[in-house]
């Protein structure tokens, strides 16, 4: 396959990707605006009656100066990922992979063929508008032309956008969104309880202990401890949820144990937001303006700050930060 001219191309962008992941390729296909993307549950009626096998062969082959692959695990195994997966192959070793840009959604392994030096994004590790930016500037490397968008173009854009943010509002609100949310705090409670309860086993001299039950999580250490508390005002809905973290200058009392209550204040309070972002990923955003997180990197601020504060009263010269990292 040889390189085409810039006008040659039917599309900037073609996004492959598993039904799973259907919002996350349109909201990407809106925010990348005016590049013409291929999302195909977005051109179901046009392709309608059309031979899907070289559309998709064509598309992914030779018709898009970039194909961008939305890995998580599964990818490459349905009829149609499978026939993407050859032909952004065979785009990848004509074009030197030049035209290929893989966003690795989950843990799983990456495609034997595809290198980690050809490099990839990591998401929701990188927030959604960073990786819209990322493959944005990859395409117009490639040659994707930088016109401004059409009045038309842009009213589309932003009927799609405002309904989509109706639809996140009564998502998150009600039914689904409301068992998402019990889901994340659950799994935020067991990740930092999981990941503290290692580093003490390995680090006793810290003297750090763990401990959770529905609403609450503690981090105790022996001069400071880290409180983390699920308040829900409304049993059937989200509105006015949020997570309040908190440290005090004591050891905390872990949940179920009996035992004298410091009315000490805390140290310092910051709540977050639950916030069902327009990437259809639950983030928590803090209200002291820092950036919105997503539930592990949430756990992970959490358990570092206060493991870092227990290596300074520990004042041991063996540990070091960094040996907590990715726990």
């Amino acid at each position: 396959m040889t390189e085409r001219d810039p006008g040659e191309y039917r599309y900037d962008v073609a996004i492959s990707l598993r039904a799973i992941d259907a919002p996350l390729a349109q909201q990407l296909a809106d925010a990348l605006a005016p590049l013409r993307v291929f999302v195909f549950t977005r051109r179901q009626q046009e392709l309608a009656g059309t031979n899907l096998v070289e559309t998709f062969t064509d598309t992914f082959a030779r018709d898009a100066r970039l194909a961008v692959i939305l890995h998580r695990e599964g990818w490459g195994e349905s009829d149609y990922t499978h026939l993407e997966e050859q032909a952004i192959q065979n785009r990848g070793l004509k074009t030197r992979w030049r035209g290929v840009l893989l966003v690795k959604l989950d843990e799983a392994e990456l495609p034997t063929w595809y290198h980690d030096h050809y490099g990839y994004l990591e998401y929701p590790r990188y927030p959604f508008d960073e990786v819209v930016g990322a493959i944005r500037a990859h395409a117009e490397r490639l040659g994707a032309d930088r016109r401004p968008e059409t009045a038309v173009e842009k009213s589309l854009r932003l009927a799609r956008a405002e309904q989509d943010d109706r639809d996140r509002e009564e998502f998150m609100r009600y039914g689904a969104g409301l068992q998402l949310l019990r889901t994340e705090v659950e799994r935020l409670f067991a990740k930092l309880t999981h990941d503290a309860k290692r580093i003490a086993s390995l680090h006793p001299e810290l003297g750090l202990g763990a401990g959770s039950d529905e609403r609450r999580v503690v981090l105790s250490g022996p001069r400071r401890s880290t409180v983390g508390f699920f308040e829900r005002p409304f049993a059937n809905s989200t509105e006015g949820s949020c997570l309040l973290v908190s440290t005090w200058p004591y050891r905390q009392l872990l949940p179920g144990m009996q035992g004298y209550v410091d009315n000490r204040q805390p140290l310092s309070r910051v709540s977050y937001r639950p916030v069902y972002e327009r990437d259809r990923v639950l983030r928590w955003e803090p209200d002291n303006g820092g950036r919105a997180l997503s539930t592990d990197e949430l756990a992970d601020e959490v358990l570092l700050d206060q493991v870092e504060d227990s290596i300074r009263r520990a004042k041991d010269p063996r540990i070091h930060l960094g040996d907590f990292g990715g726990s």
